[in-house]
């Protein structure tokens, strides 16, 4: 178990899977990151999105023992969800997942998966599989948190609420869940998890993760149009993350040549996000598929360079490029 807030990349690549020579260094895997932290029950995966990567993240919780997945949903692009389908707790016996999803015109987690595994685009029917899961549809992304207890599980309270007990420094109680023992349990034990919708074509989520024994934040920021803007309550959600994950898909050249209203951002705007948010560290992520290890080591170097004009020269040094399978300390 971990002994405090980390984040394994299974799924870097944005848009579609890639193989290759030429992408060995960073991945080619769309998609999905596993959340470690002690406040979690120590027999349940957090995983944020299913892309190809979750595969891989799937196969390792297995592999230690861990049958419950709790699942995350930013928005249901095709490289977002791709994995699910071969995903080893989506089949073995004994295996629960709990997954949590956006809910727009009428579309939530039970219809996204209806839709994708069955015949004729998929030999096996969601149905034949759909005792393995609990499909949680999120409506009105911001007005509710998640939070998970070691022992207490999962619960999903209101903002409001949860900030009042917060103001007293008090408990809240979990009810009976798949995850935990129902009972009252402090939120300063709890790993709090808030939603922001994001600016793309579809809606979509970002996660704040606070986990409270140690206040280390770690926010998830992928599949965001560049706002100049910088809205307030985008950098309300940012705020101070000690590590934040962020796409940047396009280099800003080709980003203003051909790629605007197309929900993605770039190495600048990630960079001046960080420095706007009083953010620490700065990953990027979700890369194009036509770019190489190469390319995306010229993204970083353009952070590096933004960070730089911007003064910021501790965050340059600090900034990464984020690569399948790796395991990051917030």
């Amino acid at each position: 178990m971990a002994q405090s807030l980390q984040v394994t990349t299974f799924g870097t690549r944005g848009s579609t899977p890639v193989a290759g020579s030429k992408y060995a260094e960073f991945g080619g895997n769309t998609t999905c990151l596993r959340i470690h932290s002690p406040c979690l029950p120590p027999d349940v995966g957090l995983v944020v999105d299913a892309g190809s990567g979750y595969r891989e993240c799937a196969g390792a919780l297995l592999g230690a023992g861990i049958k419950r997945v709790a699942m995350l949903h930013t928005h249901y692009h095709w490289d977002h969800i791709q994995g699910m389908p071969f995903g080893a707790h989506t089949y073995a016996p004994g295996c629960r997942t709990v997954v949590w999803g956006p809910r727009e015109y009428g579309i939530g987690p039970l219809e996204v998966y209806g839709h994708q595994m069955r015949e004729p685009q998929f030999p096996m029917h969601f149905e034949k599989v759909r005792h393995q899961f609990t499909l949680v549809p999120l409506d009105h992304i911001g007005t509710q948190v998640l939070m998970f207890h070691p022992i207490g599980g999962v619960r999903i309270e209101r903002v409001h609420a949860l900030r009042e007990r917060d103001a007293d420094g008090g408990q809240i109680l979990f009810p009976k869940n798949l995850f935990g023992k129902q009972g009252s349990y402090p939120i300063s034990e709890c790993l709090v998890v808030w939603m922001y919708k994001t600016m793309h074509p579809e809606y979509t989520a970002s996660f704040r993760f606070e986990e409270r024994p140690t206040e280390k934040v770690f926010a998830f920021l992928t599949d965001h149009e560049v706002t100049p803007g910088w809205a307030a309550d985008l950098l309300t959600h940012l705020r101070g993350a000690d590590l934040l994950i962020q796409d940047a898909q396009y280099n800003h050249e080709v980003y203003l040549k051909s790629r605007v209203g197309w929900g993605h951002g770039t190495p600048d705007y990630a960079a001046e996000t960080a420095v706007r948010a009083g953010v620490r560290r700065l990953g990027i992520t979700h890369y194009d598929p036509a770019a190489s290890d190469d390319d995306i080591r010229l993204r970083l170097e353009e952070v590096r360079v933004k960070f730089t004009a911007l003064g910021r020269s501790e965050l340059a040094e600090n900034a990464f490029a984020c690569k399948d399978g790796e395991t990051v300390t917030v």
